[in-house]
């Protein structure tokens, strides 16, 4: 869980387009029908009704940690920093923070002709100790370089020294 500093605000949360999770479950739904040929191929339909069912429940179980690495994967832009939060898996959560007042670069790039038409893309962060952070696939990108960049320049500078 993450916790919010003394008087800090939450001015954006970044996920994943819904355009990537949407492609995700589309593929898995299309695995679901795929199967029903099946009983226009066997005369054993008690068998391919438990073949079917288990079919169905592993791609309910696909879903559903699709859903979840959309959901819990965030990019949470403060007053006073920026969180990564990446799920990895069910069981597994890297949470990264750094100061806003640290952030000396922010590069968007949009990856092809279907990032362009529904605007979404990568956003680059580089801070001043060398490390470099990116967000991928998210909508709103001038936006939020736009709101980092402004956050960043608005950080006095005893905040640079501050952890």
């Amino acid at each position: 869980m993450i916790t919010l500093k003394e008087n800090e605000k939450i001015l954006m949360t970044l996920h994943k387009h819904w355009l990537i999770i949407a492609g995700r479950l589309i593929f898995i739904l299309t695995l679901g029908v795929i199967p029903l040929a099946g009983f226009f191929l066997t005369d054993n339909t008690a068998l391919l009704i438990f073949a079917l069912a288990l079919w169905w429940l592993t791609l309910l179980l696909l879903f559903f940690i699709e859903w979840l690495d959309y959901w819990l994967d965030a990019w949470i832009i403060t007053d006073l920093r920026i969180i990564d939060i990446e799920q990895k898996g069910l069981f597994h959560r890297e949470a990264s923070e750094f100061i806003i007042s640290r952030v000396q670069d922010v590069t968007t790039t949009v990856p092809g002709l279907l990032a362009t038409f529904f605007k979404f893309g990568n956003l680059t962060i580089q801070t001043a100790g060398e490390m470099s952070f990116t967000a991928y696939s998210v909508p709103n990108l001038n936006e939020a370089k736009n709101l980092i960049l402004a956050q960043a320049t608005k950080q006095p500078a005893e905040n640079n020294n501050s952890k």
